[in-house]
């Protein structure tokens, strides 16, 4: 540690010694910082990847504008091109006048033809000064344009500056900064952050800062702009320092300047950073997944808003998640900075979501997708009576929809039953007023409002769609009609009686005997299937406990009760 800080000290000492006369005098290829946001460079720089920056010819290189204090005038100045400029824009410093530049968005700009810019410029009421400097750029989307326009604004209404106006100042303002010097390491594409602080012993006007890098230092100050300051006034400022991700030297230069009034103000701020190598490349693509709340119900469906978020996770050391990349359906990619991206779902239907992370290093991951399934509306049921006895409920979910899960219906307030899919029979036979009460719901849990149906019957025997015991369902027909006609025929069965042993019993009189052809009638085994026989033979006592087994069933699934 001791052998680095007195390496890095000696080179700060070299370079110090070697180029702040050299960068105090001229226009070194940099990055001008004047007024533009990071990227920009400065005239004369011609190793921007993109070639020499388009160099702008004003009509006059500056203007003056006579306005007395509280008043307005409007201008017009014209400029071209030498290069073709796709998209180019005005940019105004105006100190502590104001100057507007019309049209702020000049669009695409071409070589060698001329452009008309409307200046409307306005000084303070209660200003005194007898001038105001401000600048006009033209910005390319990318770095400030040189050389700007210089617009002087001279007040009308004030002497030109005097021993009486110089408010007793000696000499220019002279700076004193806290620290002197910054020095810091950061690694091949990382980030360095500082602050420095700086007291100046004269008043500055229209204060603001210029930085200057070598080597490939990206140097950001905040703010920039610093109006006027007071003497002895302490002004802070945080500096950002971005570091390529392949240094050329292994140290990076910069210099900060605050110009007030349009004068350079001493002394310059100076970092020096050391670059240390970046550490072993990524070549591991991050993970990325997907959730959602409230999450789905069984079915896969939600019947409300969704919130889905993608959060990514890159490999232990590596570059870090850049962004996460996904589109709605086929809709346009969105990018978003960051491991996390929210978004909300509220169409109806199926909405694919498409995602993919990258990392730091450029990797990434392979497309996946989440489906969100919305079904807010709840499906409708129509009562059909197919006859006297019958009645179909329907059921139908909206296009597009979950799909009907269940009818649900209660006979004369019984208990309710839930038949699956989306139609249920119900078989009634009429006498008394039976009201059936009935809904659906789909697989995304939406239930439809109950609806009634009063009928003249007698009572509910049951819905078709319920399960009977193999014995009941054979005989159910029969046994449902016990008490009509049907069941009269149980009377001729009654033959039984000559089937009494005891009279046949008498072998005495053989020609009597010629009459048990009479009691051969009971083997007619076709009419005991009516559930009125009871005879004693084994097929009529089976036919007659089946029947007692359909009443029991049928009786208990509608809470019904038979006579």
């Amino acid at each position: 540690m001791r052998r680095q800080t007195l390496w890095l000290l000696s080179l700060t000492a070299l370079l110090l010694a070697t180029l702040i006369g050299g960068l105090a005098a001229a226009d070194i290829a940099s990055a001008d910082r004047d007024h533009g946001g990071r990227g920009e460079r400065g005239r004369g720089n011609d190793d921007h990847p993109r070639g020499r920056p388009a160099h702008i010819a004003w009509e006059q290189r500056e203007v003056e504008i006579a306005l007395a204090p509280g008043e307005t005038k409007t201008i017009v100045v014209n400029f071209t091109a030498s290069q073709d400029i796709a998209h180019a824009t005005l940019d105004v410093r105006p100190g502590r006048a104001t100057l507007d530049a019309a049209p702020g968005d000049l669009g695409a700009v071409r070589a060698g033809q001329s452009y008309s810019v409307t200046l409307t410029a306005h000084l303070p009421a209660d200003e005194r000064r007898p001038h105001r400097r401000a600048q006009l750029f033209v910005h390319d989307g990318q770095r400030t344009l040189a050389p700007p326009l210089r617009v002087d604004i001279r007040n009308t209404a004030a002497k030109e500056r005097d021993e009486d106006e110089d408010d007793g100042e000696d000499g220019p303002a002279h700076l004193s900064w806290t620290p002197s010097l910054v020095l810091g390491s950061v690694t091949a594409g990382g980030t360095f952050s500082a602050t420095a602080s700086f007291v100046s012993d004269r008043a500055l006007d229209d204060a603001r800062v210029r930085v200057r890098t070598l080597f490939g230092l990206d140097l950001d100050v905040e703010p920039k702009e610093l109006g006027d300051i007071a003497a002895n006034q302490a002004v802070t400022l945080t500096l950002t320092a971005r570091a390529p991700i392949a240094p050329t030297l292994p140290v990076l230069l910069g210099r900060v300047q605050i110009v007030a009034d349009d004068a350079q103000v001493g002394p310059l701020l100076w970092v020096l950073l050391h670059v240390t190598p970046a550490p072993a490349a990524d070549q591991t693509a991050p993970v990325v997944t997907a959730s959602q709340s409230p999450e789905a119900n069984v079915n896969g469906w939600n019947n409300a808003d969704v919130q889905v978020t993608l959060a990514a996770s890159d490999n232990e050391g590596g570059s870090g998640v850049a962004a996460i990349h996904y589109r709605v359906n086929e809709g346009a990619e969105v990018v978003v900075s960051g491991a996390t991206a929210a978004i909300t779902v509220s169409a109806e239907g199926a909405t694919t979501i498409t995602f993919r992370a990258v990392d730091g290093a450029g990797n990434t991951s392979a497309e996946s997708q989440h489906v969100v399934r919305i079904d807010r509306t709840a499906p409708t049921v129509t009562a059909t009576q197919v006859s006297s006895s019958t009645l179909t409920l329907t059921a139908t979910d909206n296009a597009g929809g979950s799909g009907v899960a269940d009818v649900r219906f209660r006979v004369d307030g019984g208990s309710e039953i839930v038949v699956s899919g989306a139609t249920a029979t119900i078989v009634l036979s009429a006498t008394t007023t039976t009201t059936v009460t009935f809904r659906a719901s789909d697989r995304a849990g939406n239930v439809s409002a109950e609806q009634s149906l009063s009928m003249q019957l007698s009572s509910a025997i049951g819905p078709a769609a319920l399960s009977l015991s193999a014995a009941a369902a054979h005989v159910a027909a029969a046994t449902m009609g016990g008490d009509d006609a049907r069941s009269q025929p149980a009377e001729p069965a009654q033959p039984a009686e000559p089937a009494q042993p005891a009279e046949p019993a008498q072998p005495a009189q053989p020609g009597e005997g010629a009459q048990p052809a009479e009691p051969a009638q009971p083997a007619q085994p076709a009419e005991p299937a009516l559930p009125g026989h009871a005879t004693g033979h084994g097929a009529g006592q089976a036919t007659a406990l089946a029947a007692a087994v359909v009443r029991t069933e049928l009786g208990a699934a509608l809470g019904l009760t038979r006579p």
